[in-house]
């Protein structure tokens, strides 16, 4: 699913944006930023990713 968003992923290496995702991993990306958070609604933990486009390789 993520293979098919990096086309706009390029586009946002432009603008320095940072993207998030939950729970899935963006390939050929490492993420700058790895986080468990507490969800308010059930309790359960969750891990969410900060990924920097600008800062990826040239794969994007």
């Amino acid at each position: 699913m993520l293979k098919r968003l990096l086309p706009q992923l390029r586009i946002l290496r432009r603008s320095g944006a940072r993207v998030v995702t939950h729970p899935f991993p963006i390939p050929g990306l490492k993420p700058v930023a790895t986080e468990q958070v507490v969800s308010k609604e059930d309790g359960d933990s969750h891990q969410i990713q900060v990924w920097l486009p600008s800062a990826g390789p040239s794969v994007l």
